[in-house]
């Protein structure tokens, strides 16, 4: 993923999930919202299963919302919100507990477009991670840096 964007790396036992912006839906749409959506490639390995998926998934302005949740974390906090979800309801974050010593349970929602080949139910596919407070800070970095890159180009945003 080395041309893309990326925005979060997450590791657990046996899974690893990539998040990426690949580029604007509609580089050179000036219109508000068509002018917002972000493509993201989701790069994801649970047990034997790999996929690849990229779909137009939330708007420049949610950049902002995934730096907060992931700070307040690399803040030793809870988020304001436990449940950060958007509009294309193909992607959430929910935060789910302090584990002690710097560490923080997480789950990342994956659903539509996004789910695991063979993923034959209506329910969220959930993938489950512990991060550090380093990590979730360096991720809120790595978000910040893609919201110079992919700015919010609308005032409606």
């Amino acid at each position: 993923m080395t041309s893309l964007t990326p925005l979060l790396c997450l590791r657990g036992e046996n899974s690893r999930l990539e998040i990426a912006v690949v580029g604007y839906q509609y580089p050179h749409e000036t219109e508000a919202y068509d002018s917002e959506w972000l493509v993201l490639e989701v790069c994801a390995v649970a047990g034997s299963t790999v996929w690849t998926r990229r779909d137009p998934a939330i708007i420049a302005g949610d950049l902002r919302r995934i730096v907060d949740w992931f700070a307040a974390i690399g803040s030793g906090n809870a988020p304001a919100w436990p449940h950060q979800g958007f509009w294309e309801q193909n992607l959430s974050f929910e935060y789910l507990a302090h584990v002690g010593q710097g560490r923080h349970s997480i789950a990342v929602h994956l659903n539509y477009e996004f789910k695991p080949p063979g993923w034959e139910s209506d329910d969220d596919y959930t993938m489950r991670f512990e991060v550090s407070e380093t990590e979730a800070a360096e991720i809120a970095r790595a978000v910040t840096a893609a919201m110079q890159v992919y700015p919010v180009r609308s005032t409606l945003s």
